[in-house]
C-alpha cells in the first residue's frame, strides 16, 4: 500500500487534483512516464525536478460563483466535466491568503444582497472571483467578474474586503456580459474599483507588475528554479540577440536581458501584457529589452525578411502549443539554440515532431519540472541546438 503524506476529503469530489491523495512519489513517477512515453523518441528524459512545497503554492485562484440548495452565497469550482458547482470553502494547493478572501467575499455579499450571476435566468451580478497573491511581496489583488457594471452596494462592497484583508492593495472590476465558459474573455473591459490596479512580485532578483490579465506562473518559486534551467540551457553570452517568443508580460526576456546580453525582443500578441512587459523593464533598469505587439509568426516572418539575426530564441506556448506557421518562421530566423518551454507534453511532442522532421534542430536536453503537485500537469524545457554547431 502507498503511503499517503497528503489528504483533501474534497479529493474526487470537486475535480481539482489528480494526485493530492497519492504519495508524492508515486505522483512523480506517473508525470514521469507520461512525459517519457511522449518525448523519449527526441532524446533522453531527465527525472522530474520535485516542487519545494507541495501545500499553499497557487498564487492565483479563480472561485466560480452561485448559491447552494438552500440559497446561500457559495464559491468553488465546476465538477470536471460538468456545469455543476462544487462549493470549496478552502484549498490545500492554494495561498491561505485567497481562502481568507474568498470568505469575506462570500460574508461581504451576502450582508450586501450581492447575488451571484445565474446563467440560466441572466440574473444577478457577480460571476467569478480572481484573487492574485505575490509569493515573495504578499501583495494581494481581488478581481470582481461581474455580468454588469452596475451592482448593489458597490462601494460598501469594497470597502469591506480590503478593511479586513490588510494584504489587498487593489481591487479590480472585469465586466463580462457574455455567454461564454471563459473567466475573462478577450477585450474585456477592466475597471480599478480601488488601489493601483495591479500587484508587485519579486521573480529572479526583478520586480514584475501584474495586472488582472496577465499571464504569471501560479507557482512563483519554482518558476525561479524552471528559468534558471532555461538560462543554463541557452548558455547566454553578452554578445547575444535573443528572442523572448509569447513573452507576456516580460519574464524570461527580462531574465534574459538581466543575464546581460546585447539584445532582447520580446513579441506577445496581447498588447496590455506588452505594456507590462514595457513598464517591467522600466521599473527594473533594464536598457537592453524592448517588446513589441505583434503575432509571433508574422512578426518572426517579418524580421527575418528585414535581416535581423537572433542568437537564442525562447518559446513559452499557450497549452494549445505553437503552430507549423510560426515554427517555419523560427527555422528561416535560423538561432543556435532554441530553448522551448511548455505545460502540455502532448503538444510538445507535436511540435518536436515538425522541428525535428522539417527543421536543422536536434534535442539535446529534456528537463521536466513540477510546477503543480497535486495535478497532472507538468512544464518541460527542451534544449534544441542547430544541427551544424554540433561538435
Amino acid at each position: 500500500m502507498r503511503e499517503k503524506k497528503r489528504w483533501c476529503p474534497l479529493f474526487g469530489k470537486c475535480g481539482g487534483c489528480d494526485y493530492v491523495n497519492e504519495s508524492y512519489d508515486y505522483e512523480l513517477m506517473m508525470k514521469w512516464l507520461r512525459e517519457e512515453k511522449l518525448l523519449s523518441r527526441y532524446g533522453k528524459v531527465e527525472k522530474i525536478l520535485p516542487a519545494p512545497s507541495l501545500t499553499g503554492y497557487r498564487c492565483k485562484v479563480q472561485a466560480v460563483c452561485g448559491r447552494d440548495r438552500d440559497g446561500k452565497f457559495i464559491t468553488g469550482q465546476y465538477r470536471k466535466g460538468s456545469h455543476h458547482l462544487f462549493p470549496i470553502r478552502s484549498c490545500s494547493l492554494e495561498d491561505g491568503m485567497a481562502t481568507a478572501v474568498l470568505q469575506t467575499v462570500r460574508q461581504m455579499a451576502t450582508r450586501f444582497s450581492i447575488n451571484p450571476f445565474d446563467e440560466d435566468r441572466g440574473t444577478g451580478d457577480l460571476r467569478h472571483i480572481l484573487i492574485r497573491t505575490g509569493y515573495f511581496t504578499r501583495e494581494t489583488m481581488v478581481v470582481l467578474v461581474t455580468a454588469r457594471k452596475d451592482f448593489p452596494h458597490k462601494d460598501d462592497f469594497v470597502s469591506s474586503i480590503h478593511q479586513k484583508n490588510p494584504n489587498v492593495v487593489t481591487v479590480v472590476q472585469v465586466i463580462n456580459n457574455e455567454k461564454t465558459s471563459m473567466v475573462i474573455p478577450d477585450g474585456a473591459e477592466e475597471i480599478v474599483l480601488w488601489g493601483k490596479g495591479y500587484i508587485i512580485d519579486r521573480l529572479c532578483g526583478l520586480d514584475f507588475r501584474i495586472s488582472a490579465t496577465s499571464f504569471y506562473q501560479v507557482n512563483p518559486a519554482q518558476t525561479e528554479r524552471l528559468y534558471e534551467i532555461a538560462m543554463n540551457m541557452a548558455r547566454l553570452r553578452s554578445t547575444d540577440t535573443v528572442i523572448d517568443a509569447y513573452c507576456g508580460t516580460g519574464t524570461i526576456g527580462l531574465v534574459a536581458a538581466k543575464r546581460g546580453v546585447k539584445k532582447v525582443i520580446g513579441v506577445e500578441s496581447n498588447p496590455l501584457a506588452v505594456k507590462d512587459a514595457i513598464l517591467n523593464a522600466e521599473a527594473n533598469g533594464i536598457k537592453n529589452a524592448e517588446f513589441i505587439a505583434d503575432d509571433a509568426s508574422k512578426w518572426l516572418k517579418k524580421a527575418q525578411k528585414e535581416g535581423l539575426k537572433c542568437d537564442v530564441l525562447f518559446m513559452d506556448p499557450p497549452r494549445s502549443g505553437s503552430s507549423e506557421e510560426f515554427l517555419a518562421a523560427a527555422g528561416r530566423m535560423n538561432p543556435e539554440v532554441i530553448v522551448y518551454i511548455s505545460c502540455n507534453p502532448e503538444t510538445l511532442s507535436r511540435d518536436l515532431r515538425y522541428i525535428t522532421r522539417f527543421l536543422p534542430y536536434r534535442v539535446l536536453g529534456i528537463q521536466p519540472v513540477d510546477l503543480f503537485p497535486g495535478s497532472e500537469h507538468v512544464e518541460t524545457v527542451v534544449l534544441m541546438s542547430r544541427v551544424n554547431t554540433l561538435d
